[in-house]
């Protein structure tokens, strides 16, 4: 065998779950000794300063408590976000750089950016839908494409 190099080539695909795919990642980083302590803590660090300037946002400022069900709510909104923006990587070596030398403020506005484009170009694939809407004689398919996917992108709130 002697010398050799192994890659861990950790495909993202299916390795992670979907509501918990940040946290995944980090522990899988750990545990191959991809990121050590240091990075993880300022991983941390950073994902709880950003849930402090969120907090601040969201209280406008005025007061410095909130309950813990709104604090875990916007973190998970700060988590999905990064989440949107990681999972374009294909491997976990990838992801790893990408945490050791992007700032997770950087990787939430990039995430932001992500699901802008997404929700834009829903909003266009809805609009074709409401110009060659099939006439047909059925009220589920006539009320959602009249009137029930409009109000999301109305009221969908892109963080």
């Amino acid at each position: 065998m002697g010398n050799t190099i192994q890659r861990y080539d950790y495909s993202v695909e299916n390795k992670f779950s979907e509501e918990s795919f940040l946290k995944d990642v980090l522990v899988t980083c750990y545990e191959k000794k991809l990121l050590d302590e240091n990075t993880l803590a300022r991983i941390y660090y950073e994902r709880m300063e950003l849930l402090r300037v969120k907090l601040k946002y969201y209280t406008k400022d005025e007061s410095s408590s909130v309950m813990t069900e709104v604090a875990e709510s916007i973190l998970q909104c700060i988590d999905y976000t990064i989440e949107i923006y990681l999972k374009n990587f294909e491997n976990i070596e990838l992801i790893t750089e990408e945490l050791k030398h992007t700032s997770l403020s950087d990787m939430l506005k990039m995430g932001q950016d992500l699901i802008k484009n997404k929700k834009l170009e829903c909003k266009k694939l809805f609009n074709d839908i409401k110009a060659n809407k099939l006439k047909v004689d059925n009220y589920s398919y006539n009320d959602t494409v009249d009137d029930g996917l409009s109000p999301f992108f109305k009221e969908y709130d892109d963080f």
